[in-house]
Protein backbone atom coordinates (compact mmCIF):
# COMPACT_ATOMS: atom_id res chain seq x y z
CA UNK A 1 0.00 0.00 0.00
CA UNK A 2 1.21 3.07 -1.27
CA UNK A 3 2.03 5.01 2.41
CA UNK A 4 3.22 8.33 1.59
CA UNK A 5 -0.65 9.36 0.16
CA UNK A 6 -2.14 8.89 3.23
CA UNK A 7 -3.33 11.51 4.74
CA UNK A 8 -1.21 13.31 7.34
CA UNK A 9 -1.32 17.12 9.12
CA UNK A 10 0.33 16.59 11.85
CA UNK A 11 1.55 19.84 13.55
CA UNK A 12 0.55 21.74 10.31
CA UNK A 13 0.46 25.53 10.09
CA UNK A 14 -0.98 27.64 7.84
CA UNK A 15 1.53 30.54 5.76
CA UNK A 16 0.12 32.50 2.56
CA UNK A 17 1.21 35.59 1.32
CA UNK A 18 -1.87 37.49 -1.03
CA UNK A 19 -0.98 40.25 -3.66
CA UNK A 20 -3.43 43.35 -2.83
CA UNK A 21 -4.96 44.68 -6.18
CA UNK A 22 -7.49 46.69 -7.35
CA UNK A 23 -8.29 48.21 -3.79
CA UNK A 24 -11.18 50.91 -4.41
CA UNK A 25 -10.88 53.43 -0.75
CA UNK A 26 -13.94 55.89 -0.26
CA UNK A 27 -12.08 58.59 2.21
CA UNK A 28 -11.21 61.67 1.69
CA UNK A 29 -7.98 61.07 1.97
CA UNK A 30 -5.95 57.94 3.74
CA UNK A 31 -2.98 59.62 5.02
CA UNK A 32 -5.47 61.92 7.47
CA UNK A 33 -7.69 60.82 10.43
CA UNK A 34 -10.65 59.37 9.92
CA UNK A 35 -12.55 56.05 8.91
CA UNK A 36 -12.82 54.02 5.66
CA UNK A 37 -13.53 51.15 4.28
CA UNK A 38 -11.36 49.13 0.88
CA UNK A 39 -12.44 46.22 -0.74
CA UNK A 40 -9.01 43.97 -2.20
CA UNK A 41 -8.36 40.87 -3.74
CA UNK A 42 -5.82 38.93 -5.32
CA UNK A 43 -3.43 35.71 -5.76
CA UNK A 44 -2.17 33.98 -2.70
CA UNK A 45 0.57 31.91 -2.41
CA UNK A 46 -0.16 29.49 0.34
CA UNK A 47 1.74 26.09 2.21
CA UNK A 48 1.30 23.63 5.10
CA UNK A 49 4.03 23.40 7.02
CA UNK A 50 4.36 19.76 7.19
CA UNK A 51 7.75 18.77 5.76
CA UNK A 52 8.72 16.70 8.77
CA UNK A 53 5.29 14.46 8.65
CA UNK A 54 6.08 12.46 5.16
CA UNK A 55 9.16 10.95 3.77
CA UNK A 56 10.23 12.25 -0.01
CA UNK A 57 11.86 8.93 -0.53
CA UNK A 58 10.90 5.43 0.63
CA UNK A 59 10.61 1.90 -0.59
CA UNK A 60 7.44 2.81 -2.67
CA UNK A 61 8.67 6.03 -4.77
CA UNK A 62 9.25 9.75 -3.69
CA UNK A 63 6.79 12.20 -3.26
CA UNK A 64 7.42 16.21 -3.66
CA UNK A 65 5.56 19.71 -2.54
CA UNK A 66 4.33 21.38 -5.42
CA UNK A 67 4.09 25.46 -5.23
CA UNK A 68 0.33 26.05 -4.71
CA UNK A 69 -1.60 29.47 -5.16
CA UNK A 70 -5.18 29.80 -4.18
CA UNK A 71 -7.13 33.46 -4.06
CA UNK A 72 -7.96 35.68 -0.80
CA UNK A 73 -10.18 38.49 -0.93
CA UNK A 74 -12.16 40.45 1.48
CA UNK A 75 -13.50 44.11 3.30
CA UNK A 76 -11.17 46.09 5.69
CA UNK A 77 -12.34 49.14 8.38
CA UNK A 78 -9.76 51.27 8.70
CA UNK A 79 -9.75 53.99 12.00
CA UNK A 80 -6.69 56.37 11.01
CA UNK A 81 -6.43 58.19 14.60
CA UNK A 82 -4.24 60.67 12.65
CA UNK A 83 -2.12 61.43 10.22
CA UNK A 84 0.17 58.63 10.93
CA UNK A 85 -1.17 55.53 13.37
CA UNK A 86 -4.27 53.67 12.95
CA UNK A 87 -6.59 50.90 13.37
CA UNK A 88 -7.55 47.97 11.02
CA UNK A 89 -9.96 45.15 11.16
CA UNK A 90 -12.48 43.73 8.92
CA UNK A 91 -13.03 39.95 7.30
CA UNK A 92 -11.92 37.91 4.62
CA UNK A 93 -11.94 34.58 2.71
CA UNK A 94 -8.43 32.67 2.56
CA UNK A 95 -8.41 29.83 -0.07
CA UNK A 96 -5.43 27.47 1.91
CA UNK A 97 -3.55 23.98 0.74
CA UNK A 98 -1.13 22.49 -0.42
CA UNK A 99 -0.40 20.50 -3.86
CA UNK A 100 2.25 17.20 -4.04
CA UNK A 101 3.50 15.56 -6.84
CA UNK A 102 5.53 12.10 -6.89
CA UNK A 103 5.69 8.40 -8.10
CA UNK A 104 5.05 5.15 -6.34
CA UNK A 105 5.43 1.55 -7.45
CA UNK A 106 3.51 -0.46 -4.90
CA UNK A 107 -0.29 0.37 -5.22
CA UNK A 108 -2.60 -2.44 -5.68
CA UNK A 109 -4.08 -2.78 -8.49
CA UNK A 110 -2.96 -6.17 -9.64
CA UNK A 111 0.05 -4.29 -11.49
CA UNK A 112 3.66 -5.77 -11.34
CA UNK A 113 5.58 -4.41 -8.47
CA UNK A 114 7.89 -3.09 -11.00
CA UNK A 115 5.74 -0.83 -12.51
CA UNK A 116 5.95 2.93 -11.06
CA UNK A 117 3.44 5.12 -11.49
CA UNK A 118 3.10 9.10 -11.03
CA UNK A 119 0.34 10.35 -9.07
CA UNK A 120 -0.56 14.09 -8.05
CA UNK A 121 -2.28 15.05 -5.29
CA UNK A 122 -3.75 18.59 -3.37
CA UNK A 123 -5.46 19.30 -0.04
CA UNK A 124 -7.78 22.36 0.08
CA UNK A 125 -9.33 24.49 3.06
CA UNK A 126 -10.71 27.26 2.93
CA UNK A 127 -11.09 30.34 5.95
CA UNK A 128 -12.98 32.80 7.07
CA UNK A 129 -10.33 35.70 8.93
CA UNK A 130 -11.08 38.59 11.07
CA UNK A 131 -7.26 40.87 11.43
CA UNK A 132 -6.92 43.41 14.27
CA UNK A 133 -3.46 45.17 12.73
CA UNK A 134 -2.25 48.24 14.28
CA UNK A 135 -1.44 50.86 11.15
CA UNK A 136 0.66 53.31 10.17
CA UNK A 137 0.54 55.70 7.14
CA UNK A 138 3.11 57.83 5.88
CA UNK A 139 1.83 61.47 5.06
CA UNK A 140 0.82 62.60 1.90
CA UNK A 141 1.74 66.24 0.85
CA UNK A 142 -1.04 68.16 -1.12
CA UNK A 143 1.15 68.40 -4.22
CA UNK A 144 1.59 64.34 -3.76
CA UNK A 145 -0.75 61.42 -4.71
CA UNK A 146 1.15 58.03 -3.33
CA UNK A 147 1.76 57.60 0.36
CA UNK A 148 2.84 54.01 1.96
CA UNK A 149 0.87 51.68 4.95
CA UNK A 150 2.07 49.41 6.83
CA UNK A 151 0.18 47.26 8.88
CA UNK A 152 0.58 44.04 11.60
CA UNK A 153 -1.53 42.41 13.99
CA UNK A 154 -3.35 39.18 14.44
CA UNK A 155 -5.78 37.24 12.69
CA UNK A 156 -8.42 34.58 14.03
CA UNK A 157 -9.73 31.93 11.37
CA UNK A 158 -12.77 30.21 11.13
CA UNK A 159 -12.61 27.11 8.84
CA UNK A 160 -15.37 26.64 6.19
CA UNK A 161 -14.54 23.68 4.20
CA UNK A 162 -11.82 21.20 3.56
CA UNK A 163 -10.94 18.86 0.28
CA UNK A 164 -8.74 16.81 -0.90
CA UNK A 165 -7.99 15.00 -4.20
CA UNK A 166 -5.21 12.12 -5.65
CA UNK A 167 -5.33 10.91 -9.02
CA UNK A 168 -2.62 8.62 -10.16
CA UNK A 169 -1.63 8.11 -14.44
CA UNK A 170 -3.49 5.27 -15.48
CA UNK A 171 -5.33 4.41 -12.52
CA UNK A 172 -9.20 5.00 -13.66
CA UNK A 173 -10.95 6.59 -10.33
CA UNK A 174 -7.99 7.06 -8.35
CA UNK A 175 -6.03 5.86 -5.95
CA UNK A 176 -7.21 3.04 -4.51
CA UNK A 177 -5.65 2.87 -1.04
CA UNK A 178 -6.18 6.19 0.33
CA UNK A 179 -8.11 7.54 2.78
CA UNK A 180 -11.20 9.35 0.85
CA UNK A 181 -11.11 5.84 -1.57
CA UNK A 182 -12.05 3.46 1.19
CA UNK A 183 -14.04 5.72 3.25
CA UNK A 184 -15.85 8.66 0.22
CA UNK A 185 -18.52 9.66 3.11
CA UNK A 186 -15.42 10.30 5.76
CA UNK A 187 -15.75 14.52 6.56
CA UNK A 188 -12.62 15.59 6.12
CA UNK A 189 -13.10 18.50 8.34
CA UNK A 190 -12.94 16.60 11.93
CA UNK A 191 -9.15 16.44 10.83
CA UNK A 192 -8.79 19.53 11.39
CA UNK A 193 -9.51 22.36 14.27
CA UNK A 194 -12.40 24.80 13.46
CA UNK A 195 -10.29 28.02 14.44
CA UNK A 196 -6.96 28.76 13.89
CA UNK A 197 -4.52 32.01 15.24
CA UNK A 198 -1.90 33.59 13.76
CA UNK A 199 -0.01 36.53 13.21
CA UNK A 200 -0.32 38.87 10.19
CA UNK A 201 1.54 41.81 8.39
CA UNK A 202 0.92 44.08 4.96
CA UNK A 203 2.57 46.93 3.08
CA UNK A 204 0.40 48.96 0.10
CA UNK A 205 0.99 51.86 -2.13
CA UNK A 206 -1.95 54.40 -2.05
CA UNK A 207 -2.93 55.75 -5.20
CA UNK A 208 -4.51 59.02 -4.96
CA UNK A 209 -7.55 59.19 -8.01
CA UNK A 210 -9.49 62.10 -6.33
CA UNK A 211 -10.71 63.46 -3.21
CA UNK A 212 -12.66 60.19 -2.27
CA UNK A 213 -11.01 57.71 -4.30
CA UNK A 214 -8.25 55.79 -4.05
CA UNK A 215 -6.74 52.49 -5.85
CA UNK A 216 -4.04 50.64 -3.66
CA UNK A 217 -1.19 47.83 -4.39
CA UNK A 218 0.56 45.69 -1.66
CA UNK A 219 0.71 42.18 -0.64
CA UNK A 220 -0.09 40.92 2.85
CA UNK A 221 1.07 38.10 5.09
CA UNK A 222 -0.35 35.66 7.00
CA UNK A 223 1.49 32.75 9.44
CA UNK A 224 -0.28 30.25 11.75
CA UNK A 225 1.56 30.10 15.23
CA UNK A 226 -1.15 27.49 16.16
CA UNK A 227 -1.75 23.50 15.01
CA UNK A 228 -4.31 23.37 12.49
CA UNK A 229 -4.64 19.56 13.69
CA UNK A 230 -7.68 18.43 15.79
CA UNK A 231 -6.02 16.09 18.14
CA UNK A 232 -8.82 14.84 20.05
CA UNK A 233 -10.53 13.73 16.81
CA UNK A 234 -10.00 9.40 16.59
CA UNK A 235 -10.40 8.16 13.53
Amino acid sequence: MAKQLQLKMFRAMLINVALIICVFCNQKASAQAGKFLQLWGGAQYVAIDNDNNYSRVNLSGAQEVSQTYRSGFGIDYIDNFNQNYGFQTGIYYSGQGQKFFGRTSDIDVHMPDSVTIPWNSKLLLDYIKVPVYIRFNSIIANDSRINVSIFFGIYLGYLLDVQSYTAAQGIPGGIPDTLLAKFPNFKLRNLYNTFDFGLGAGAQFNVKLNERLYVNLGVRFDRSITDIENYNYAL
